[in-house]
This record gives C-alpha cells, sequence and structure tokens, in this order.
C-alpha cells in the first residue's frame, strides 16, 4: 500500500527538498509517459506576466505536453494529491487547497542540450490569483539512459543535486530556486506538478 511508505526528508540543512522513494511502480510511471507522449508537444516557454508564455532559449530548452484531469488520468492526480498533502502536512503545512493547473510533462534531449536555468516556479501564474507554493518533480527516465540532466535546488549552502531516482517524487517550496542542468546524452523526462493555494501571508 502507497501509504506505508514514509516521505524522507533530505537531511541537508534547511530542508530544501522531501523526497518519496518508490512513489511510483515501473508499470506506472510506463504508463505515466503514455500519457504524455500521447499528447501535443510544444517547445517549452517561461512565464512572462499573468497567463503569458514566451520561448526563451537561454533560459529553456525542452518541449512539453499538458496533462488534463480526466476520467484517464483522475487515478494520476488522486495518488499525486496524497503524497502531496502528506508531505505539506508532515514538513511545510503551507496553506494549499490543490492543483490549479495541468501537469506538465516534460522531454529533455541531448540533441539540444536541454536544459532549464535557474528559476522559481513561485508567483501569481493564473488570473484566478491563485499561487505556486509546492513544487513536485517525478523522473520518468531510467537515470542510467541519460548523462547531466540534474535537478539542483539552492540551499543555504549552495546548490544541492536531487537524486535521480526512477519513479521517486521531489518536492520543495516553489520558492526555492532550481534548475536542470543541459542533459548531454540521451533523453530525461519528467513530470512537474504544483500545488497552490492564496497568496503568503
Amino acid at each position: 500500500m502507497i501509504y506505508q511508505i514514509p516521505p524522507v526528508a533530505n537531511p541537508n540543512e534547511g530542508m530544501p527538498y522531501v523526497l518519496w522513494n518508490g512513489a511510483f511502480s515501473e508499470d506506472e510511471v510506463e504508463l505515466i509517459k503514455k500519457l504524455g507522449d500521447s499528447l501535443p508537444f510544444n517547445e517549452a516557454g517561461v512565464v512572462n506576466g499573468v497567463d503569458q508564455t514566451v520561448v526563451n532559449n537561454s533560459t529553456r530548452t525542452s518541449k512539453t505536453s499538458w496533462i488534463p484531469n480526466d476520467l484517464t488520468t483522475d487515478w494520476l492526480y488522486r495518488k499525486i494529491a496524497m503524497f502531496l498533502r502528506r508531505i505539506n502536512g508532515e514538513f511545510y503545512r503551507f496553506d494549499v487547497d490543490g492543483m490549479y493547473e495541468n501537469m506538465q510533462y516534460t522531454v529533455y534531449e541531448s540533441e539540444n542540450q536541454g536544459f532549464y536555468n535557474w528559476h522559481t516556479d513561485i508567483g501569481v501564474y493564473s488570473s484566478e490569483s491563485v499561487t505556486r507554493k509546492l513544487s513536485m518533480s517525478l523522473l520518468l527516465t531510467d537515470p542510467t539512459s541519460f548523462e547531466g540532466g540534474d535537478l539542483e535546488i539552492w540551499s543555504s549552502s549552495g546548490p544541492l543535486q536531487a537524486p535521480k531516482t526512477l519513479g521517486t517524487i521531489v518536492v520543495f517550496p516553489s520558492y526555492a530556486l532550481h534548475r536542470v542542468t543541459p542533459v548531454t546524452k540521451g533523453t530525461r523526462i519528467s513530470l512537474v506538478v504544483w500545488f497552490g493555494g492564496p497568496a503568503f501571508k
């Protein structure tokens, strides 16, 4: 049962991220990849104001599709929500009330040195004035099949590299500075999710 797998806090100072090891099985990972690959891809953009994104290859090079919440994907949304609610309750206790955006399926390819430079996710990303508060990344690629593509999260002691483990989720505050280093071999695929709520007070 997934409820029997406890989340594990990163032991480094400041706890910049929390891991949940074995969150998804290999079969579930493959199912998520089929979902993501079946949807139309676009060149990934960066936010430029409320409800606006622009392509900026000096900041980010990757392609994305967006997994909606429907009858086919309800199991995935429910499972992610369970993980994030528990991690938030045990570690962060932010005022969050749901996922306001579709899940982002992101592909970084070595052919164009796919990367995402230092950035934060926080901000008002919709006209509904919802603030991203928790960010989650799920690695969907066998880490032995690619090189580079490290998720790094900034801490008080400098950048920390999150583990590359298939099926493990990494959760961190959306205001944390983070990046994905260039992929130099193979392809890195991940699922990115945000939990939002009212503005921080």
